[in-house]
């Protein structure tokens, strides 16, 4: 009877891991895919069903410098040269 308990305490652990670190894990392979791959539909498994491209990150960087907006002092003092 313990060893049933302590496996279904893992299972309930891992099965809870999943659904808290997935999404996560959903959006970092999004951040990956161009727009096309995005808008096309489902596909999950990078190199197997889309090509990773650090194209959205690129965008993301012109469009906004790290130290561009409104943040603490500490960016900008150290981004100072």
């Amino acid at each position: 009877m313990r060893s049933l308990y302590t496996t279904l305490k893992y299972l309930a652990i891992a099965l809870w891991t999943a659904f808290v670190v997935g999404p996560f894990l959903w959006a970092l392979s999004t951040s990956f895919k161009d727009f096309s791959s995005v808008t096309s539909g489902a596909k999950y498994i990078p190199w197997l069903q889309f090509e990773p491209t650090l194209e959205g990150w690129k965008v993301l960087w012109r469009a906004r410098p790290p130290c561009s907006s409104p943040l603490p002092g500490w960016c900008r003092s150290t981004a100072a040269p």
